[in-house]
């Protein structure tokens, strides 16, 4: 260090300096690369190619994605990772309705690539036996041979691995969450040639509206048998089992937004609760022919019941004029009133069933330096719907 006097008029200093090195602790930066992506399809959405080569817009979501964001059902925030995508949230505790491009999915998405969806179900998949939920913008016509104009999602279930690795995870949360997993993974052959997989998910909810609840069971076994180096075969069951307090509880108010406390609810326990039974079987068999082709052949059977009500606010709430001629629960009856708002309880009795085949035909053909990929199928599938709606009454809430 030295001191420089500068005063008027030239001046000139001559100094060296002297190279001194101080080292730094060493950082370490780690990661996982990629921990998201997935290059490639899969096999159930029959494209075989790299996504990135497809002529269609494929976007996926993986479960590990939906670990770390803490996703339970296809309708708890999976749409904000996709562009395009909305989930206007009606029945929340029964079926996903997913709107992809401004057009409704319909009721439920494929499971494994099949169509299970029917009316009112089924039940919205738990995210402790998803493996990937993909989600393919614009028309379909390479998966189904019936789709939406704008575009599909395909949850695939959770399969064995052959790779011998268990993990259980709890969950605790906000308005009274409880939720327990377990995910059993292996082989039960020496030879690796059977595999089996469990998923088991029991769930206790509450909610920031009042006396509103859900209570979910979910139970997922799956075996893969390996034939031969070019033949597997896999099977599949899901059970879902969901009590909870009613399909839709909307509340209103005429004074306007956030005139009502946060905890309000139209909901009573008195009216009772709803049940949803949901199971679903599949089988897949895949024969690879050669290296460049290979069928698959899979069918899928769902049986779907509920038992419940919903509830909504009735026309001529708040209205000191309104008249109703409908009889209530347990004699009642409709009340008119400016600060009066009529409860309108429907019950319902709803059983789905599904039946769904499907067989496909995956090549590759090269004329020159020209790959085509070809895709040959057959898609059908059966499905009977009976339901019985019926108007309970009129509950008042002054």
């Amino acid at each position: 260090e030295r001191q420089i006097e500068v005063a008027d008029g030239p001046y000139e200093q001559n100094f060296s300096l002297t190279e001194a090195q101080h080292d730094l602790d060493e950082v370490s930066v780690t990661g996982v690369h990629n921990r998201y992506r997935r290059p490639n399809p899969s096999s159930s959405l029959r494209l075989g190619e790299p996504l990135l080569e497809a002529p269609q817009s494929v976007q996926v979501i993986t479960n590990q994605l939906l670990a770390d964001q803490q996703i339970f059902t296809p309708v708890e925030g999976i749409t904000r990772n996709v562009s395009g995508a909305v989930a206007p949230g009606h029945w929340n505790n029964v079926y996903a309705r997913i709107n992809i491009r401004g057009f409704n999915t319909g009721f439920g998405s494929l499971r494994n690539g099949m169509s299970t969806g029917n009316y009112f179900g089924p039940l919205a998949e738990d995210a402790s036996f998803i493996d990937r939920v993909e989600f393919v913008k614009g028309p379909g016509g390479f998966l189904l041979s019936n789709s939406d104009a704008g575009g599909f999602y395909n949850v695939v279930l959770k399969a064995p691995t052959g790779v011998s690795r268990k993990s259980v995870g709890l969950t605790l949360g906000s308005f009274g969450q409880y939720r327990a997993t377990a995910d059993i993974d292996g082989k039960l052959s020496k030879d690796n040639k059977l595999q089996y997989r469990l998923n088991v998910m029991g769930q206790s909810l509450d909610s920031y509206q009042g006396y509103d609840f859900n209570r979910k069971v979910a139970l997922a076994p799956s075996l893969r048998y390996q034939l031969d180096d070019k033949t597997t075969i896999t099977a599949q069951y899901v059970y879902q089992y969901s009590n909870f307090s009613v399909a839709g509880n909307y509340v209103f108010s005429p004074n306007g937004y956030k005139s009502l406390s946060q905890d309000f609810s139209v909901y009573d326990p008195s009216m009772g609760s709803s049940r949803v039974n949901d199971h679903s079987s599949f089988a897949n068999i895949e024969h690879r022919l050669n290296d460049n082709w290979k069928v698959t052949g899979q069918v899928g059977y769902l049986r779907y019941a509920m038992r419940g009500l919903s509830n909504w606010i009735a026309a001529g709430s708040f209205n000191p004029n309104a008249t109703f001629n409908v009889s209530g629960v347990n004699g009642g009856r409709a009340i008119a009133g400016t600060n009066v708002l009529n409860r309108s309880l429907f019950l319902y009795d709803v059983d789905n069933t599904t039946l769904v085949g499907q067989a496909f035909l995956n090549g590759t053909v090269e004329t020159g330096p020209v790959q085509h990929r070809i895709i040959v199928g057959l898609d059908a599938s059966s499905k009977s719907y009976a339901a019985d709606f019926s108007a309970a009454g009129f509950l008042p809430l002054d």
